[in-house]
């Protein structure tokens, strides 16, 4: 057997702070507490073989290491909904009164006898508002959240489209920014309007959207892709430049390492220009090298190893 090729991801050292063991466990322990009574599956959907996220909190404290156990619990359940609900778009597309559903449970309307799933969004719309940030920061993770909801409505299986078709519409649709929002809750501590209207933070939203396609989302979820017809950006590359599965990797690798250097050298400006900044620009880039080291060992939805046929790779992270 070939030996796997290895495509290595770059991360400034900078960026990577590991959660400690006994936050792991804390968290861990929250969250598998909630799962025993939790409703998991959407209601209708109970017959189809879905299955929920495995670890919820592995997420939460790689992303943000230096987070309470109690906020992160609550970032792992919202993590373990939402991978549910994209499992459903995935499949059948989100019509727009599933998404409506979930929205206003979110936002605490009075939506009448809730099923039981839509309570688990209700729960975690009540501790968000009462997390005691401001309105304006719940209506910005509920506006970015809503906005996945929008390019979730026709499901991905089966889809045809180019290399820039796909890159036109995917990083909208990964929600990769709403969990930037969350920096603020998890550290209880808020960017102004100005703040969020800088170059600077502007300049994260739309890295942590376009880096999450390129580097850790579609080079580690090739072969299950592939094997249910889901467009990936390294399947696209492939095909229309003619070259390897394992080629296409390193290619993105390639284009994140460029993308990650000029993400760098843009806090390096900020700490003269903006230092009122570089507590959110640093716990941002903390929090997406934690979102890589989450998603690349995940056996369920990604993996390190991917096998194509006449091509493999092994993806990993390192960091200097």
């Amino acid at each position: 057997m070939t030996t796997p090729r290895q495509v290595m991801l770059w991360f400034p050292h900078s960026w990577d702070t590991a959660p400690a063991a006994d936050l792991l466990a804390a968290v861990g322990g929250q969250v598998q507490d909630w799962k025993r009574t939790a409703t998991l599956i959407p209601s209708g959907y109970e017959d189809e073989s879905l299955t929920p996220l495995a670890h919820g909190e592995t997420f939460a404290c790689h992303s943000y290491p230096a987070g309470r156990p109690d906020r992160l619990a609550v970032i792992a359940r919202f993590l373990t909904l939402w991978t549910m609900d994209d499992d459903v778009s995935e499949r059948w597309g989100i019509s727009p009164e599933y998404s409506a559903g979930v929205l206003a449970a979110l936002r605490g309307d009075d939506v009448g006898a809730v099923d039981p799933y839509l309570r688990e969004w209700q729960a975690l719309g009540h501790e968000l508002r009462g997390s005691g940030l401001s309105d304006a920061w719940f209506r910005r993770l509920l506006s970015n959240f809503t906005t996945w909801h929008d390019h979730a409505r026709l499901p991905e299986i089966g889809r045809k489209e180019s290399c820039d078709q796909y890159w036109q519409r995917r990083p909208d649709g990964t929600g990769a920014v709403a969990w930037l929002d969350f920096l603020e809750y998890v550290h209880d501590r808020e960017l102004t309007q100005e703040q969020h209207d800088t170059d600077y933070v502007r300049a994260v939203y739309v890295f942590a959207k376009q880096d999450y396609v390129v580097a850790f989302n579609d080079p580690t979820s090739v072969e299950r892709d592939e094997r249910r017809g889901v467009p990936n950006l390294c399947s696209l590359i492939a095909q229309e430049h003619r070259i390897s599965h394992a080629d296409a990797a390193a290619r993105l690798a390639e284009r994140h390492r460029a993308m990650a250097r000029r993400r760098q050298a843009e806090i390096e400006r900020a700490r003269v220009d903006r230092p009122d900044l570089v507590w959110w620009l640093d716990l941002a880039c903390v929090h997406h090298l934690g979102m890589a080291r989450a998603h690349i060992p995940d056996p369920s939805r990604y993996g390190e190893q991917q096998n194509l046929p006449g091509s493999s790779f092994q993806v990993g992270v390192t960091v200097g």
